[in-house]
């Protein structure tokens, strides 16, 4: 089985000095685009030589590169303190000498064997390595070593090879690259530029797009309140420049006494009648900047604009970014019918920070609009993040809407969904089952509504869930095939939506009474199976919608899947005749390889871990799914799959072959740490057969691209090529956060098919969790958002945004 190509893991680790490493970072953050890998900028205020008798170089390089090893990235920060914490912007060296220098936004702190991130900790991986370590050389004092006349020059060159000695277990590959060799106060833009495009070429040298965007305008100047400093010398400093980071007292508190000859208001209304920007931040360094007094309210009012939690450094850079881009920004506004200067706004803001939000809410109203809560311009092309702003501003309230009859259906057919243009603005939500169970309460849960609100809070998607044990099924297939003209089959239909997400329900796949009793014999086994097959089936067109498939859901996949391979083992002499009517070398192949997989078929035993047997062969009614040994319920803790190894010998180097596969996010997210998620069922997919499933598709699938155009003249011979190419299983369960024993094998399942015209991998995902549910198991609010970051969102929150994205993002040609 051919493998995508692995895409190396990489680090970059950056020297720099300390008096000017805040502006580095902003820099780096605005200049680097399409960065695949994590950028560590570090420093020491002692140097690293033989001169000295301690140096914070130590933890600083070690800290370093554990997160360059450890963070999934991408990520742009600075470490320092000791090698105590990472900063990701607002940074400010508030000390001269102290190796505790700086303050800043903390991206995380790193402690004996464990990462915080925003207070949450997570154990440190020594089992990860980089593929290639690279480091840019620039100088600053850990590179200095005394002259002969006695001073600190940087001109040494001990860090390659203390990080060859001390680290060489991080990584595979190192390369030292000495770029510069300037003490940090000589740092200027073109210095920046160097380094930023060092990374790129590096990375793009990787296979990557990464590219620098250079387009700042290096006229943005700093100047400072002083009690001597005159009205004339605020308007000659700020006449030389484009724009102005007004650095204020306090809390951005500046002399409004127009009568005194020393207030800087009328520079301030004269450079925002000429179009210029003006900041106003403070030379405070800590604490957001507020206008609570009247002297920091007077130039916000007239248009200045307020730094809130910016540093100094990272206004200038920002402000210089954007005013770089004024073409760019006017050609938007203009195209949405904005104001440039609010829309200029707007962008600088976002991702502020403000002291309260009483502060926020009477800014947002001066200024007529809301302000972002992320900025969008870190990694993305300046275009791409610009939409992402105007998209902000111009969000309406996401709708959701349920669907529990054929009539809300025909209604909302008309209304929402006549065109596929139309469907791909909303989610949709299949509900096998009204709600998934009980808590340990007894209370019943309706997870699909968590889904609605965390999708429509998180990711601003329209949410349409339908009520499929509701809705006479047979039914709603003919309604769907009358609405769409007959021209897509159910699963075509629901591959048209942004998203496809399958919940949970209190059936049993091997209980088909379990679906009658529930659905009052609207919703058979039969026709949930009928539903997950469509769904397979449609995955190959062009633009259908990833889809991820939940708890029930998961279970449903593996057994509609055992019945496509039972299915096709019954109708094998069939379609060998079919195949040797086109081509005699073809059918041979196919029988070939169905021969063994039916042979390996009868010899597949499914055990329990104390050795029970559960399955004997592919035909027994329990080889896909049966009863877990215990019912999980509450917090379990997430693992990475290891495979029996007293499975079939194909099996495993079936599996060893699609585990090469690229998962994106999913997989990144799992190896970064073991998750706490939330489980709730009764039924597991078993091992076993997930295996024999990989290895037989992995066989069908080989056929399929070597007789690609032998499939294709027969329908019935085009459902080989539906097939997935391949499954791979990213985690199991544990019985609990105290005993790690396994309990549940098949924690979840990517589906990778392959489109056999356009030569591209897609993929599915399957959990057997519950990612939208908390440990006690509630029904979210919309409050629940309010107040928190997404490193705040519990695991299963984090999977689940991870998970949809990964599904959005199409793998690469194979």
């Amino acid at each position: 089985m051919p493998v995508a190509k692995k895409s190396n893991k990489m680090g970059f680790l950056v020297t720099f000095g300390t008096d000017t490493m805040a502006w580095g970072l902003s820099a780096l953050r605005y200049l680097l685009k399409n960065l695949p890998a994590n950028v560590a900028i570090t420093g020491s205020q002692v140097p690293f030589s033989v001169q000295f008798s301690s140096s914070d170089v130590y933890p600083n390089i070690e800290t370093s590169i554990k997160l360059l090893t450890q963070l999934t990235g991408p990520e742009i920060f600075v470490v320092f303190n000791n090698g105590k914490a990472a900063f990701r912007d607002a940074l400010w060296k508030y000390d001269k000498w102290s190796p505790d220098a700086f303050r800043g936004e903390e991206l995380a702190e790193i402690s004996l064997d464990e990462i915080k991130i925003h207070g949450r900790s997570y154990p440190l991986n020594p089992n990860r390595r980089l593929d290639r370590l690279y480091l840019i050389r620039t100088g600053g004092t850990i590179e200095s070593e005394y002259t002969t006349d006695g001073v600190l020059r940087p001109k040494s060159n001990l860090l390659t090879e203390f990080i060859e000695q001390r680290f060489h277990e991080t990584y595979k590959e190192f390369k030292s690259i000495p770029l510069l060799a300037v003490d940090s106060s000589e740092m200027i833009f073109e210095y920046w530029k160097k380094i930023a495009k060092s990374i790129a070429k590096e990375s793009r040298e990787n296979g990557y797009t990464t590219f620098c965007d250079e387009a700042f305008d290096t006229r943005v100047q700093i100047v400072s309140c002083s009690p001597f400093m005159t009205e004339d010398d605020y308007k000659k400093a700020f006449s030389q420049a484009s724009g102005i980071i007004l650095n204020a007292y306090g809390s951005g508190t500046i002399n409004a006494d127009l009568k005194s000859g020393f207030s800087p208001m009328p520079a301030i209304t004269d450079a925002l009648a000429q179009g210029k920007f003006v900041v106003i931040a403070s030379h405070t360094p800590f604490g957001a900047q507020d206008f609570i007094y009247a002297n920091a309210w007077e130039p916000i009012k007239v248009g200045a604009l307020p730094a809130g939690d910016f540093s100094i450094a990272h206004c200038q850079i920002k402000l210089a970014y954007l005013l770089g881009h004024k073409k760019i920004i006017a050609k938007t506004a203009k195209r949405y019918g904005l104001r440039e200067s609010v829309l200029l706004k707007l962008a600088f803001l976002a991702g502020i920070d403000f002291r309260s939000n009483t502060s926020r809410k009477k800014y947002e109203q001066l200024l007529g609009a809301p302000i972002p809560l992320e900025d969008p311009f870190f990694n993305l092309p300046f275009k791409a993040a610009l939409e992402k702003i105007i998209r902000f501003i111009r969000k309406k309230e996401t709708e959701q809407i349920t669907i529990d009859s054929l009539e809300t259906f025909e209604e909302a057919f008309d209304r929402f969904f006549s065109t596929p243009a139309k469907r791909n603005r909303w989610a949709v939500i299949l509900k096998p089952d009204t709600v998934i169970g009980a808590n340990k309460w007894g209370e019943l849960i309706d997870a699909a509504k968590n889904l609605a609100i965390i999708t429509s809070e998180l990711l601003n998607w329209n949410i349409v869930t339908i009520e499929l044990s509701q809705i006479p099924y047979k039914a709603f297939l003919e309604v769907i095939n009358m609405k769409c003209k007959r021209k897509e089959t159910i699963g075509e239909f629901l591959r048209t939506f942004r998203y496809v997400i399958v919940e949970g329900g209190r059936q049993s796949l091997y209980d088909e009474k379990s679906f009658e009793e529930i659905s009052g014999g609207k919703f058979a086994r039969a026709d949930y199976l009928h539903l997950l097959k469509s769904l397979m089936q449609a995955r190959q067109k062009t633009g259908a919608a990833p889809a991820l498939y939940l708890c029930l859901g998961h279970q449903g996949i593996a057994e509609m899947l055992k019945q496509e391979l039972v299915n096709l083992l019954k109708k094998k002499e069939e379609i060998l005749a079919k195949v040797k009517q086109v081509d005699e070398k073809s059918a041979e192949h196919l029988k070939e390889i169905l021969e063994k997989i039916s042979s390996l078929a009868g010899k597949m035993v499914v055990k329990r871990r104390d050795g029970t047997i559960i399955a004997k062969d592919l035909q027994d009614e329990f080889f896909a799914v049966k009863q877990n040994e215990l019912p999980e319920m509450g917090l379990k803790k997430m693992v990475r799959f290891e495979p029996k190894k007293d499975l079939p010998a194909e099996l495993l180097q079936a599996y060893k072959k699609v585990a090469k596969m690229e998962t994106g996010l999913l997989e990144d997210y799992y190896s970064l740490e073991s998750l706490d998620i939330v489980m709730l069922h009764n039924d597991e997919v078993n091992e076993e057969a997930i295996l024999y499933f990989n290895w037989a598709f992995q066989l069908l699938w080989k056929f399929s691209r070597a007789h690609f155009k032998v499939l294709v003249k027969e329908p019935i011979l085009e459902e080989l090529l539906a097939l997935p190419m391949g499954l791979e299983i990213p985690s199991s369960t544990y019985y609990s956060l105290e005993k790690e024993s396994v309990l549940t094998e098949i924690g979840g399942m990517t589906l990778y098919y392959y489109n056999h015209r356009t030569k591209v991998v897609k993929r599915d995902y399957a959990l057997q969790f519950h990612p939208e549910l908390f440990e006690e198991i509630k029904i979210l609010q919309k409050r629940d958002f309010e107040s928190k970051t997404l490193l705040e969102l519990s695991d299963g929150i984090q999977l689940l945004l991870a998970t949809l994205q990964a599904g959005l993002v199409e793998s690469m040609k194979i």
